[in-house]
């Protein structure tokens, strides 16, 4: 209570997050207050190809647009950010076509490679919550832009509210409610946020211009040739342990980590997602007007320090615990990962918001090669854990420390990089 007091008489930044918080709690609460219930309706093998349809869709989101809709917040004319707006939505639905199109063609395979063969005509869905997932993300940077973090907030509390009505009233139709409400709360997300975008803005004046589009595309080409693979790598590597834990174990095994990391993450991801946006916007500011991003980022580690240190310590203590008590005694071993996970995920939770300066920094080259790297070496650590180990557990510890001390190696390396730009900001 202490820091939220303190956070409110705080500077413009601090206010903005907490508005964004303020939606973001309630919305994560919903998902966060329902699991004891779904862990009821629901089986580790649900989850488990629930998982896998949301990994695969989170993957796809960033192809279809390019990342344009990233540079949102740099431009310093409305103009141009209105043009990157038109350039992602076209992107987005063109490329849901042709992914349609590739489905009609090759669904057998693509469902057998996803290990989704017998959920293969639920795959069609796939598309679609690919390009709500995107359009999500589209209307909420231009939202960050324009500071309206009411919007924002409220939006994520419609998505949050029809996934739960739709995964709980849908559950005897199994992983295919589960699915279904991911792509209804998306919906209902973009519907109430998109009237409030266009009543606020004029968009009329904007006309489709095919030469400003082009122009606008070749400007921000960084984007889609850095930013898309970096986030493409940092997604497929998140990803890793839901594919191939199916793969080298079973379903099981997948849907009982995803839980594990699910309900770490979740709680925790209403306040990193918040602070992110507010800080990418708070940062291009900075950084338009020639200031020092030094001082913002060591602010932000040490805000992000104390709000975490106590709820991941009870976890990593006490999960197995909280989860034969609050989810039922099948999901147990889903607490025992989640120790496991526990020590990297504290350092993903405070260095998530600051990666936010790479793209604004223009280092998405370096951090494209780091990713890259790290998606090899947890690639590698999954592979040890089955083929030497045999075991889920010891897959699942390597692939977490492979996580954790490059986790270490992000937070000096954007500790120095805001060093180094300090003085060339300050001449």
């Amino acid at each position: 209570m202490y820091l939220i007091n303190k956070l409110s008489k705080g500077s413009q930044f601090s206010r903005n997050f907490l508005t964004l918080l303020s939606g973001t709690a309630i919305s994560q609460a919903i998902p966060v207050l329902i699991s004891p219930i779904l862990t009821r309706l629901y089986t580790p093998d649900d989850i488990g190809i629930f998982a896998i349809y949301f990994s695969t869709s989170g993957i796809l989101s960033i192809l279809i647009t390019g990342r344009y809709e990233l540079a949102v917040l740099l431009p310093k004319e409305e103009h141009q950010a209105k043009q990157l707006i038109w350039l992602s939505t076209i992107l987005s639905f063109a490329v849901t076509v042709l992914f349609v199109v590739i489905l009609f063609f090759f669904k057998e395979p693509i469902a057998g490679l996803l290990s989704l063969s017998k959920t293969s005509n639920l795959i069609y869905i796939l598309p679609f919550l690919t390009l709500t997932t995107s359009l999500f993300q589209i209307v909420s940077y231009w939202l960050n832009r324009k500071n309206d973090y009411t919007t924002m907030a409220r939006g994520k509390v419609w998505q949050s509210a029809g996934m739960a009505f739709i995964q709980i009233a849908f559950s005897f139709l199994g992983e295919i409610a589960l699915v279904m409400g991911r792509l209804i709360g998306q919906i209902a997300s973009t519907v109430y946020s998109l009237p409030q975008l266009l009543k606020r803005q004029n968009w009329k004046k904007l006309k489709f211009n095919k030469q400003e589009l082009k122009e606008t595309a070749i400007e921000y080409a960084d984007f889609p040739k850095y930013s898309m693979p970096n986030s493409l790598v940092n997604n497929i590597s998140g990803s890793l342990p839901v594919f191939l834990l199916t793969q080298y174990f079973s379903i099981t095994a997948t849907g009982l980590f995803s839980w594990a990391s699910r309900i770490i993450q979740v709680p925790m991801s209403m306040i990193t997602m918040s602070m992110q946006q507010v800080f990418f916007q708070e940062a291009s500011r900075i950084n338009n007007e020639g200031k020092n991003l030094y001082s913002l980022v060591i602010r932000t580690y040490k805000k992000l320090f104390f709000i975490a240190i106590g709820p991941y310590l009870i976890f990593g203590i006490f999960s197995p615990f909280i989860f034969r008590i609050v989810f039922g005694a099948q999901w147990e071993e889903a607490g025992v990962y989640t120790q496991y996970l526990t020590p990297w995920l504290f350092l993903v939770f405070l260095n998530s918001p600051i990666t936010s300066i790479i793209p604004v920094l223009n280092k998405q080259k370096q951090y494209l090669v780091f990713e890259v790297l790290i998606l090899i070496i947890r690639y590698i650590a999954l592979f040890i854990g089955y083929k030497v180990f045999h075991s889920v557990n010891i897959s699942i510890i390597l692939y977490s420390a492979a996580g954790f001390f490059y986790s270490i190696f992000l937070f000096f390396y954007l500790i120095n990089l805001v060093k180094k730009q300090a003085p060339i900001l300050n001449k």
